[in-house]
């Protein structure tokens, strides 16, 4: 799709740096001004759904993610950013579903398999959730993704096991 062109592309990059301020609603007011037809642009799409997503709006980033999906459906953020507004909306099985079939098409990826060990965390699969955290660490820096996990909630439930936890572990 081609690329937005001014004044849309000026609304579009002001946007941007509204959300870097973490001014939401000047970002929506931003995208808002963008030529209705091209609302639905990729570009748009992805700025709105971060304005959204740093305003914990899980309902309509789950809308967006969804709109973005045929456009964008080979961009792992896409899927990361749809998971986790499942997730956080208390869809977990949901969150869960969507990410594990399309993780092997992303092999370098470390935080979609962060993100599916806690998943798999908070539906009680405590040994997944071990495996996922160790390819998470394995692929990422394997002691920053171990800390991080010892400060997440949703690791809660394996937390003891975390620290013995290797990245070689479940290979």
């Amino acid at each position: 799709m081609n690329s937005l062109q001014p004044p849309d592309s000026f609304h579009l990059a002001a946007a941007e740096g509204w959300i870097g301020l973490g001014n939401w609603s000047e970002a929506e007011s931003e995208l808002d001004q963008i030529e209705a037809g091209l609302r639905r642009h990729p570009d748009v799409l992805k700025v709105r759904l971060f304005s959204r997503y740093h305003a914990k709006d899980w309902p309509a980033c789950i809308e967006l993610a969804e709109a973005l999906m045929p456009l964008a459906h080979d961009l792992s953020w896409v899927w990361v950013f749809y998971a986790n507004s499942l997730y956080f909306s208390g869809q977990t099985h949901r969150a869960y579903d969507v990410l594990q079939p399309v993780v092997d098409r992303f092999p370098k990826n470390w935080e979609m398999r962060y993100n599916l060990g806690c998943y798999a965390c908070q539906l009680g699969r405590k040994a997944e959730a071990r495996k996922w955290l160790a390819c998470a660490m394995k692929l990422g820096e394997a002691r920053q993704v171990k800390q991080v996990a010892l400060e997440d909630s949703d690791y809660a439930p394996i937390r003891q096991d975390i620290e013995t936890l290797e990245p070689e572990s479940f290979t």
